[in-house]
């Protein structure tokens, strides 16, 4: 059972390691292992915004290719309902890169939300957007997304920077509901972290 035997990673831990190993060359952009490396660190990312939105330290697993899907596991604690309820989310990780051409809505749905993926209603698409682009507001996103009637009521969330140069991130879940919707500056959230656990 993936709960039992594979290592959970906190978010900030995942952050720190991708920047050091990205940095030292250890993690070489277009290889297998850089590609999962980059949907973790996209995933941990998001990980920080959720806490900062919904107050829950979030963890995360990285997903062995042999399962095929899941790219990555994420899942906290719901110590309300009862002491250890541990509850996991199924999260795609996806890139939409500087060459890609089509618009986002068409990107989506020729990647992730295309009629040939067959996700459950429960995994979240997490569209990561590495590119410097005019993004239509929330609500043309929902509705156009709405208006494709797909067959999958999968959460899809997009997130990325919105500075030019500080690491300030926005996240917002655009389908099939707007909501979960912050900006934040990824280094002082995560020093806020480390200092809550010393």
């Amino acid at each position: 059972m993936f709960l039992e035997n594979n290592i959970w990673f906190h978010p900030v831990n995942i952050i720190y390691h991708f920047k050091r190993l990205e940095k030292s060359g250890e993690l070489i952009p277009g290889t297998n292992s850089y590609k999962k490396a980059a949907e973790a660190y996209v995933t941990a990312i998001s990980l920080i915004g959720l806490t900062k939105i919904l107050n829950k330290d979030f963890w995360l697993q990285i997903v062995s290719d042999e399962e095929q899907s899941p790219d990555i596991r994420t899942g906290c604690y719901h110590k309300l309902t009862r002491d250890n309820d541990f509850s996991y989310q199924d999260v795609e990780v996806v890139t939409y890169e500087q060459h890609s051409k089509m618009d986002l809505i068409d990107f989506l749905c020729n990647t992730k939300l295309s009629k040939q993926k067959a996700y459950d209603d429960l995994t979240t698409i997490l569209c990561h957007i590495n590119k410097i682009t005019l993004i239509p507001s929330w609500i043309d996103l929902n509705q156009t997304l709405l208006g494709k009637k797909l067959k999958t009521k999968s959460p899809v969330m997009i997130i990325g920077k919105s500075h030019p140069e500080k690491e300030i991130y926005k996240i917002i879940q655009i389908y099939p509901t707007i909501d979960l919707q912050i900006e934040f500056d990824l280094l002082n959230e995560c020093k806020k972290i480390n200092q809550k656990e010393c």
